[in-house]
């Protein structure tokens, strides 16, 4: 998966935005002739560096597009192990739900800090509001402290985005480090739906999101479907015997 940043307009504006921000303040405190070397790095360095931070990869641009992830050419690969989503500090809603319990288990990883991470909590609450009767479970995790995240809610709270799924702290970064690692996931947000046998069936960012678990939900019914009915003819063959 590609992490290096394309052309993205929105991650322009911001930059230049701040940026400008930038100018103007360094322009009242230092007169243009007087600039220092450090003022030109941070005239500079601050558009190019909210750039950086939040233009995404070509990768991300064309998931959010078509709604399919090129990492769903990825091979199966197991999920967190629960006993690591258990040890996470939760900010809101009760602890998590074991895997087998829930059709499916939507993990979320972000930064308050990262602005395409807030910008997607309000599709992911919209989401959420649409497949948890379907019994899936959304999950966000930051390594974040507990306050800046508690912080985070509130700002949403009072931006009328009230956010409605579990969303917990995880400081040392310990329940994603090894799927992140595995499947060679370097930005925020990014998400992965883990299915009720513990499997990341599909990861990739929010945008996409929707589409690929009404997928993934029709395949694990068709599937639970097949079984139960192999369950059913094992007993009629017993009986028979």
């Amino acid at each position: 998966m590609s992490v290096i940043p394309a052309w993205d307009t929105y991650a322009f504006f911001q930059a230049l935005v701040l940026g400008g921000i930038a100018w103007l303040v360094t322009l009242w405190v230092t007169p243009l002739e007087e600039f220092s070397s450090w003022d030109w790095f941070f005239v500079i360095g601050v558009p190019g560096y909210v750039y950086l931070k939040n233009a995404k990869s070509s990768d991300e641009q064309q998931e959010g597009i078509t709604g399919v992830s090129v990492a769903a050419e990825n091979k199966v690969k197991m999920g967190p192990k629960f006993e690591k989503l258990e040890r996470l500090v939760m900010v809101k809603g009760g602890a998590p739900v074991p895997y087998a319990e829930r059709a499916a288990t939507v993990l979320i990883s972000f930064a308050t800090t990262c602005a395409p991470s807030r910008q997607s909590f309000r599709g992911l609450n919209g989401s959420y509001k649409v497949f948890r009767d379907d019994g899936v479970d959304y999950l966000a995790v930051s390594r974040e402290a507990p306050d800046v995240v508690h912080s985070f809610l509130d700002d949403e709270r009072r931006g009328s985005n009230t956010v409605a799924f579990k969303v917990a702290s995880d400081p040392d970064g310990a329940a994603l480090r090894s799927l992140k690692k595995r499947l060679e996931v370097k930005n925020t947000p990014h998400v992965f739906v883990v299915t009720r046998q513990g499997n990341v069936a599909w990861h990739g960012h929010p945008n996409a999101l929707e589409g690929m678990l009404s997928a993934i939900l029709a395949r694990e019914e068709t599937f639970s479907e097949d079984e139960d009915e192999e369950e059913e003819e094992g007993v009629g063959a017993k009986k028979d015997t």
